[in-house]
């Protein structure tokens, strides 16, 4: 074997032309190099993969002509690691490697490189190398861009075996030991046949050889054994090589393994099958939109059989030729550019002229040699799911009673508008309408003739507007209307259409027949400009809303700028009453209680009064409400309350021979309802070493209506000592039941009844009532707001206990009090007060007297 391989040696030296004529006939690139470096040989094949001449390529000895090349990370390759130096340098074949080279035009080709080391006569080091490139840059190419239906076959590296006009083998590529199983050293002198049987080979050989001595090529396909035994299909190509007088000299035969090819078209028929059966519809069209290939799912979605679509244009499809135009022009566009097209949406016509909504997918189909050819779509009937999406859409935005706009919608609409305006110079009016008597309608005929009413409401609201204003239901019985107007008295007359409207009697359901409910609305007009802020509108209009309210109902009211000013007013009062604890704003005045009978004190009220720093002494009418309807009223009582209770202990020392005054404090009903409030008074009374019956709790007469809570609480706290007296008393709803149960010690009759006596009969009788009924039920009475001796007079003739007024003193600092208390021309003399009759035995005098 090895004396065959020496004589095949020696005749591939001696005939180089036949060498030359094989080498030309390649497919691949070839390359020889010798031991020095310098380029020997080039085939076609191999300067076309490398871009440059064979001049070229020799220009670049003694370097490589592989210098310059990079792995598949891009990384250069230095030329000791290239594939000739590896070969020359160790005798050992390098077999496929891949390698990217940068032509002359500036792209990147990708190379699949083996050298071959040529033996010389000294067996260690190699004369030559054999190179032999295999272009992949397509295959990589593929493999990242991914064709239609995926990459269906990898690139197969073919084997390349050279024999001489016997068979024997004379040239056995990496590819070659890869497909069939043997190393090139066993190959090289063997015959071809015994080392690659096939049945059809040893049938066709004479005619095949006859074919090639002809000096035609021969391509079939053969089913071939491998080394291990096993067969596997393989397509040959077999190429003859003549010498310059035209003999044969040498057979070229290019042969890969099809097995993947094969079983590529069992998976092609397979697909195949699949498109066919696919759910989804899968249509192929070429680069002008003709359909080529219509599956029996586009059928069934689009209503036209295979054969009616197949030759149209895909755009026979569209409702509107027009939009399809533009619509199927920019898809086919970009996969012109090779671009796909995923998730794109779009209504389509059937055959029957019904709509579906589509999905789409849409990628590039290229033919084998890479050129764009056309498209495949694969549509989904996405009807159902859009239908799903804006009901799902229409609920976030829609009230689901009324079907009118949400919240959410109504801004958007209203910057629409407030934009729209901007642009043309026009006014926007908005109307927040809320129902007058809703609840009695709710609560009288239950939530089913509510909602009915919000329903007929909505529609009559519908009914009197333009189609372009909005009507929106903003929660509960409430509504908001959107219109552009030209004018202020345009927007007026449009809500008192809508006030007319209402105004109209319901039948609700529920309601006997012919039965019908009455309800009027109050509405809140603001109208601005396009430069408006959607929400300063929407606050405006409920404010106005509000003041209709207040002013009497089922009427309209415009905006007027000066409320904004008062509630921002209102907003930093409230601001800087929050902080007026903590920065020690805040100051307790007093003014003495005086029995009538003699004019001597025998309590003191604190009152609180504010020192802002910017406005000064702020009177309790400017922000006591404002407390109240806050919650702040809570912190301010509880330090209204150890504040007084300090400066009493401190003007007892200051004064020890004044007989000790009880301490009246003001209690609010958001303090009734805290409850920490018993053990807030507990721990002061405690802390500035007070008794409980020296304190006196105001409450107005309106908190007498509160729940079942708040008169616990003042149980809790008559319990502990603390009398309890009703402020105010005249101005309220309070009944006789409510003062027969409640732990009260006394009756503060208001200024406003006090201001009359002595003037007319009316306020007397009214006084005198008050007395003789407080003494029915053992309260002490107190006149409040005395400020003349006929009005001290008239009291002293009906018997009042007590009084409080400027005629005595007005409210004053601590340091005016003291002096106060301790002047001598003051009356002094202190009464001992008898034990009220509602008094449990044994418990301390709640009396105004000691």
């Amino acid at each position: 074997m090895a004396e065959t391989g020496t004589g095949v040696e020696e005749e591939f030296t001696v005939d180089r032309s036949r060498l030359r004529t094989m080498i030309e006939s390649l497919g691949e690139g070839l390359l020889v190099v010798g031991s020095n470096g310098r380029l020997h040989t080039s085939n076609p094949a191999a300067e076309r993969l490398l871009g440059l001449t064979h001049a070229e390529l020799l220009a670049r000895t003694p370097a490589s002509p592989f210098s310059g090349a990079v792995d598949a990370s891009l990384r250069p390759v230095g030329q000791e690691a290239l594939p000739v130096a590896v070969a020359l340098r160790t005798g050992v074949p390098v077999l496929g490697d891949t390698l990217g080279f940068r032509l002359p035009t500036g792209d990147l080709r990708w190379l699949e490189v083996s050298a071959y080391p040529v033996l010389g006569q000294q067996p260690v080091k190699p004369d030559s190398v054999v190179v032999l490139l295999k272009d992949v840059t397509a295959a990589r190419a593929e493999i990242e861009r991914g064709r239609f239906q995926g990459a269906l076959l990898d690139s197969a590296g073919q084997a390349i075996i050279a024999t001489d006009t016997a068979g024997t083998i004379i040239f056995w590529n990496k590819a070659a030991e890869r497909i069939y199983g043997w190393p090139a050293q066993e190959a090289l002198g063997r015959n071809v046949v015994e080392l690659i049987p096939s049945a059809l080979y040893q049938a066709e050989g004479v005619k095949i050889f006859a074919e090639l001595a002809a000096g035609r090529s021969w391509t079939g396909e053969f089913e071939v054994r491998h080394r291990d035994g096993t067969s596997f299909p393989a397509m040959v190509t077999n190429t003859p090589m003549f010498d310059d007088d035209g003999t044969l000299t040498a057979i070229i035969g290019i042969s890969s393994d099809i097995t993947e090819r094969k079983r590529t078209e069992q998976v092609v028929r397979r697909l195949s099958a699949i498109v066919e059966s696919s759910s989804d519809a899968i249509v192929g069209t070429d680069l002008e939109g003709t359909i080529l290939s219509w599956n029996g799912s586009a059928e069934r979605l689009y209503g036209y059989t295979a054969a009616e679509a197949t030759g149209q244009d895909i755009r026979m499809l569209a409702p509107d030729r027009g939009a399809a135009d533009d619509d199927v022009s920019a898809v086919l566009r970009r996969i012109a550019r090779s671009e796909s097209v995923q998730g794109f949406e779009t209504v389509r016509r059937r055959n029957d002229g019904n709509l579906v909504e589509t999905s789409l997918t849409l990628s590039p189909v290229y033919a084998d040699d890479g050129t764009l050819i056309g498209c495949s779509g694969i549509a989904r009937d996405d009807t159902a799911r859009k239908q799903a999406e804006r009901a799902l859409s229409h609920q976030a935005l829609h009230d689901t009673l009324t079907g009118l706009p949400n919240r959410a919608l109504l801004r958007d609409r209203l910057e629409h508008a407030l934009a729209h305006a901007r642009g043309h110079g026009e006014r926007v009016a908005v109307m927040f309408l809320d129902l007058d008597g809703f609840k009695v309608v709710n609560d009288g005929l239950g939530h089913q003739a509510g909602d009915d009413l919000l329903v007929k409401v909505s529609h009559r609201l519908g009914a009197n507007v333009r189609p372009e204003d909005t009507v929106a239901r903003f929660g509960g019985d409430e509504f908001v209307v959107v219109c552009e107007v030209e004018s202020i008295e345009a927007a007026i007359l449009a809500g008192n259409r809508l006030l007319a409207a209402i105004e109209a009697p319901f039948v609700l359901a529920g309601q006997d027949d012919g039965e019908q409910v009455s309800v009027s609305a109050s509405i809140g007009l603001v109208v601005a400009d396009g430069e408006a802020a959607p929400e300063d509108l929407l606050q405006d209009a409920d404010t106005a809303m509000y003041r209709a309210k207040a002013r009497g109902r089922a009427r309209l009211e415009l905006f007027d700028r000066t409320w904004r000013d008062t509630a921002t007013a209102r907003l930093a009062n409230f601001t800087a009453l929050g902080r007026a604890v903590e920065r020690d704003e805040l100051r307790v005045v007093y003014q003495p209680v005086i029995s009538v009978a003699d004019t001597a004190p025998v309590a003191v009220e604190a009152l609180v009064r504010w020192q802002h720093p910017e406005r000064g002494l702020v009177q309790p009418n400017d922000f006591i409400a404002l407390a109240e309807e806050t919650g702040l009223i809570v912190s301010i009582g509880r330090w209204v309350l150890r504040a007084a209770l300090r400066e009493r202990a401190r003007w007892q020392a200051a004064l020890p021979n004044q007989a000790p005054l009880r301490l009246a404090v003001n209690l609010s009903a958001r303090q009734l309802s805290d409850p920490d409030l018993r053990d807030d008074v507990v721990a002061a009374l405690a802390e500035f070493g007070a008794t409980p019956d020296s304190l006196i709790l105001e409450i107005t007469e309106s908190v007498l209506m509160l729940d079942v809570g708040s008169y616990m609480t003042l149980h809790a706290l008559r319990n502990l000592g603390v009398s309890l007296h009703v402020d105010d008393f005249g101005t309220g709803y309070s009944s006789l039941a409510h003062l027969k149960d409640l732990p009260v010690d006394a009756l503060k009759i208001d200024k406003s009844f006090v201001d009359g006596l002595g003037t007319g009969d009316a306020d007397r009788s009214l006084v005198a009532a008050v007395i003789a009924m407080a003494g029915a039920l053992c309260l002490e009475v107190i006149a409040e707001g005395v400020e003349t001796e006929l009005q001290l007079s008239v009291l002293r003739e009906l018997q009042c206990g007590h009084a409080q007024g400027f005629l005595f003193a007005r409210p004053m600092a601590y340091d005016d009090l003291v002096g106060w208390l301790g002047a001598p021309d003051r009356p002094g003399a202190t009464i001992p007060a008898p034990r009220s009759p509602r008094e449990p035995s044994g418990a301390t005098p709640t009396g105004l007297i000691r």
